[in-house]
């Protein structure tokens, strides 16, 4: 499972980069700029063709600072593509309460703290999204007086007891 991760460069440092490191130990490998773009490299290949085209799935982290970028706009914009034509999924992550871009408000989205808490937490509800870990409690079996089941089968039948 390899996840793109869109953000503006300010939240970097202190979410977007511990993020991918608390996903890379839980099984997904991020998509990171500074992990993949080299100097000298073109940035529409790498970010595009290389990064968003070979990923399962884009996370977009929306804060203030990312609103105004026009290069997140742009990973969004082709991140909303891909999630409609290639069923790639799209994870929104807000922090600082900030707007959610119009495009990706229909989504259910995670509402992040810049702590170390918070990233753990927004990289486990990733994980259990992408891996599809149901969090449901178990149902036990039906145990009723006079009703038996098959196990593995889910079929049931009456147990005839004598009078």
């Amino acid at each position: 499972m390899r996840a793109f991760l869109s953000h503006a460069s300010e939240d970097k440092r202190e979410f977007v980069e511990p993020l991918a490191r608390e996903l890379a130990e839980m099984g997904v490998a991020p998509w990171l700029d500074i992990w993949e773009i080299k100097p000298g490299d073109s940035l529409v290949k790498k970010l595009f063709d290389e990064g968003l085209d070979t990923v399962t799935a884009v996370i977009v982290v929306v804060s203030a600072s990312s609103a105004a970028k026009p290069w997140v706009r742009e990973e969004l914009d082709a991140a909303v593509v891909r999630r409609i034509t290639s069923s790639t999924r799209l994870i929104p992550i807000r922090l600082d309460n900030a707007p959610m871009p119009s495009p990706i408000q229909h989504l259910i989205w995670i509402s992040a703290e810049r702590t170390p808490e918070g990233i753990r937490s927004a990289a486990e509800q990733i994980t259990d999204a992408l891996y599809a870990r149901d969090k449901r409690p178990a149902v036990a079996p039906l145990h009723r007086r006079g009703v038996h089941s098959w196990p593995h089968t889910g079929r049931f039948r009456l147990a005839r007891h004598p009078h």
